[in-house]
């Protein structure tokens, strides 16, 4: 019998990584590309209107997701540079809280546009509340407790 490659585990690992790093890349770049392909309409529409709470989720949610995978992108590709510690974990909180924030904007925009379909009115609003308060809450919490486990 021939004995196992003990070097096959990082081998597999290593192009499971590569492959990570293609993937987001190639998502980066499909928001880059769409991006500037609506950057017009944006400019045209959402940029001469009033500041509104949708108007401010609509940006949270185009550029806080653009700054977002452009974070996730070069964490993968850390293969290619050294960053020092303290560097990496303060970095590390920017992602948490960008993925935090953009996860919450994008799930307040749809309960603001299913509240606006229903007919905005007082009923509707206590319901998306209610709803959105108690799956976002449990959520977080545990996600905080998960993360706050992780750091030792």
């Amino acid at each position: 019998m021939s004995q196992p490659d003990p070097d096959a585990a990082g081998i597999q690992a290593a192009r499971a990584g590569y492959l990570i790093q293609i993937g987001n890349a190639v998502v980066l770049t499909g928001y880059v590309y769409h991006f500037i392909l609506t950057m017009d309409v944006e400019i045209a529409v959402v940029w001469p209107s009033n500041w509104t709470f949708g108007r401010f989720l609509y940006f949270f949610n185009r550029y806080g997701n653009l700054l977002y995978f452009t974070m996730v992108t070069v964490y993968a590709n850390t293969f290619y540079f050294s960053v020092p510690l303290e560097v990496c974990v303060r970095l590390r909180i920017v992602n948490l809280v960008l993925m935090a924030i953009t996860r919450h904007s994008i799930e307040l925009s749809i309960t603001l546009c299913t509240y606006a379909l229903l007919g905005a009115t007082r009923r509707w609003l206590i319901i998306a509340v209610t709803l959105y308060l108690g799956f976002t809450v449990p959520g977080t919490v545990t996600s905080i407790m998960f993360e706050s486990s992780r750091q030792g």
